[in-house]
């Protein structure tokens, strides 16, 4: 996804409601939001290698598009994360609630 993909403004300090309504519809779209919410189910233990290998391909994307859509310097909330649902969590706690949008 290079911005060019993106159909909505990337994340910045005032914009935190309808990015996190247009990401989750992006996210939707692709079929990975599960990963960003945390309901993502990993492939059985007795699953083959391919199918352990799209998953972590899927979760890969998922938490890559939602970087990928913050403005760098909004980037310092999630440059630890390493999952979707972390770095969706640690957006939401740090901008939900100043939000004007």
């Amino acid at each position: 996804m290079g911005s060019s993909a993106l159909r909505f403004s990337k994340l910045n300090s005032s914009n935190y409601r309808s990015w996190a309504f247009n990401m989750r519809l992006y996210l939707e779209s692709m079929d990975l939001f599960e990963f960003a919410d945390g309901s993502a189910v990993p492939p059985a233990a007795d699953a083959t290698e391919a199918a352990r290998r799209t998953f972590a391909n899927r979760a890969k994307k998922a938490w890559t598009y939602i970087c990928l859509a913050v403005e760098p310097e909004q980037k310092i909330h999630i440059r630890d994360t390493t999952t979707s649902n972390a770095a969706w969590d640690a957006l939401r706690n740090q901008f939900a609630r100043v939000s004007v949008r």
